[in-house]
């Protein structure tokens, strides 16, 4: 739509004045047709208009492709111009910050739907199965009506395209303002961000808007942070909630929190990698170029948020904490914001007492002869708990199997 209102010329049909001729040439060799029989009784003279009705039929069913692939951006067009008309007779919406944006768009928006919704009724009149219809189609179509008409409505655009595109802007910010409106209303809590001229992140009673009963926690950060914690315990919801509460606050101007204090970053996330087999690319090779696309914006100077889950996780383990540490280390001295979760205390062991700066929180859970219960809050500090045996057992695997997975962790 919006090429087509910036440059509708390129949308004409060229040569709009054969259309003209052909168009003038069956009305008057209709009118000849019918003087000669009605004052000379001569029938032959008809046949030049059924020549030129036949070639013209022709012509419109040769060309008709031309401009029915646009009818329905111009369908949009129309229906965008009649709302911005009834919006702007609106006191209830088109009052205070929107009233001087919404001034003179009534009268545009009525002379163009003038123009615009004859195409679109000839546009819904091709699908009808009334024979009256039909005919009126067929009629329409051999004297180039809508061939006419859609130039017509192109010059229209094209008069009236910097009101047209004021009033798709003006639509659009709506659209967005209702869209912010209805997310914050179905939220259980949320909060107007604030912005910061330092690269932080403060947000206080966080949770995860996707949840229906969250957990709320706190999260200040001035450097990076990584998380650990055991199975389940609640890292990687954690850790997508900051990064829906960043996105929703550079968006639509809402955090899921009581209180957001942040920078504008670009948000980046490595999270839920999956393989490509049709591209031929295994686990860890997705996971390299998602990490590559991370440390390309940094290096751009871009300032980044970077949330990740259990970096390069697809290699052996003596590997992944060398490359993982080293990687996370980078993004700090480059000045990203990290916020990265892992199950290896060795990579968190790494960073929080390395000169990156890295904070180090956890989850855990409560331990029961029944089973586990996570309470799912964040603390400081490194986990050092575990509990996939545990799982194991919870879940009701063979004894002989948690027994032998015990016996080898003891050794």
């Amino acid at each position: 739509m919006p090429e087509l209102i910036t440059e509708p010329e390129i949308f004409e049909l060229e040569h709009p004045w054969v259309y003209r001729v052909l168009q003038a040439l069956l009305i008057a060799s209709l009118l000849g047709g019918l003087g000669a029989a009605i004052f000379f009784r001569n029938m032959e003279m008809l046949s030049s208009f059924l020549f030129l009705f036949l070639v013209n039929m022709c012509v419109y069913a040769l060309k008709k492709n031309s401009y029915e692939i646009n009818l329905e951006i111009i369908s949009a067009v129309q229906a965008l111009t009649s709302l911005a008309g009834n919006l702007a007779e609106s006191d209830k919406i088109c009052g205070g910050h929107f009233r001087e944006k919404f001034r003179g768009t009534k009268e545009v928006a009525a002379k163009l739907n003038k123009t615009l919704r004859v195409l679109r009724k000839s546009q819904q009149s091709q699908y009808s199965t009334d024979l009256s219809e039909l005919v009126r189609v067929y009629v329409k179509g051999a004297f180039l009506v809508d061939f006419v008409h859609y130039n017509r409505a192109m010059k229209e655009i094209s008069a009236h395209r910097t009101e047209v595109l004021r009033i798709l802007l003006i639509t659009g910010e709506l659209d967005v303002a209702v869209c912010a409106a209805s997310l914050r209303r179905s939220l259980p809590l949320f909060c107007v961000p604030e912005y910061s001229g330092r690269r932080e992140l403060e947000l206080k009673d966080l949770y995860n808007p996707l949840i229906d009963e969250p957990v709320y926690n706190d999260l200040s950060l001035k450097t990076g942070c990584i998380i650990t914690g055991s199975n389940a315990s609640g890292k990687s919801t954690f850790i997508k909630a900051a990064a829906i509460s960043a996105v929703l606050a550079a968006s639509v101007h809402t955090c899921a929190a009581s209180r957001a204090r942040l920078y504008p970053f670009d948000v980046y996330t490595s999270i839920a990698i999956r393989d490509d087999l049709l591209a031929g690319e295994s686990y860890f090779i997705k996971e390299i170029r998602s990490m590559e696309r991370i440390i390309r914006k940094v290096d751009e100077g871009r300032p980044v948020l970077a949330v990740i889950d259990e970096i390069l996780r697809g290699t052996n383990t003596k590997e992944r904490i060398a490359a993982s540490t080293a990687v996370l280390q980078y993004l700090r001295e480059k000045g990203c914001l990290v916020i990265a979760a892992t199950h290896d205390l060795e990579i968190a062991e790494n960073l929080v007492s390395g000169p990156a700066g890295y904070e180090g929180f956890y989850f855990c859970e409560e331990a029961y002869e029944q089973g586990l219960a996570f309470e799912y809050k964040i603390h400081s500090g490194i986990c050092r708990q575990t509990n996939a045996v545990r799982l194991l057992e919870v879940f009701g695997f063979p004894e002989e199997i948690t027994r032998e997975a015990r016996r080898s962790l003891e050794e």
